[in-house]
């Protein structure tokens, strides 16, 4: 499976969401999207087609242009309560890639999201008593 980042300049709201899904709803090989408005980009989870993909949303005229495609593994998507759980388990061909990841902050931002569960937790764990 493949992860691939795109930056929308203009995608600002739910109606640019909405064009952009129902431009990519016919490609069968889109797994899940992943909408980011505030940071204006959209990341899809993918198996091939990845040149139908980039072309569609380039075609929609809102400035999108891709960031990057990762290769990944073991990516499995489920709905609950209304909530997208994706868990992913990344690879790379080499160290170099993987040290380009982390210096981009891929460590900062799972540090970060750790930090986040952990006071999750003891908030769930505190209501519970």
């Amino acid at each position: 499976m493949e992860k691939s980042i795109y930056k929308i300049p203009k995608m600002d709201c739910p109606s640019e969401e909405n064009l952009i899904r129902m431009k990519l709803d016919g490609i069968p090989s889109i797994k899940n999207l992943d909408f980011d408005i505030p940071n204006r980009t959209l990341t899809v989870f993918h198996d091939g087609q990845g040149d139908q993909i980039e072309q569609s949303i380039i075609d929609l005229d809102l400035g999108g242009k891709k960031v990057k495609t990762i290769e990944t593994k073991e990516v499995e998507f489920s709905e609950n309560a209304n909530l997208t759980i994706i868990n992913v388990a990344t690879t790379y061909k080499t160290l170099e890639d993987l040290e380009k990841m982390i210096e981009w902050g891929y460590m900062d931002g799972f540090t970060a999201v750790m930090k986040n569960l952990d006071e999750l937790f003891a908030t769930i764990k505190k209501q519970k008593k």
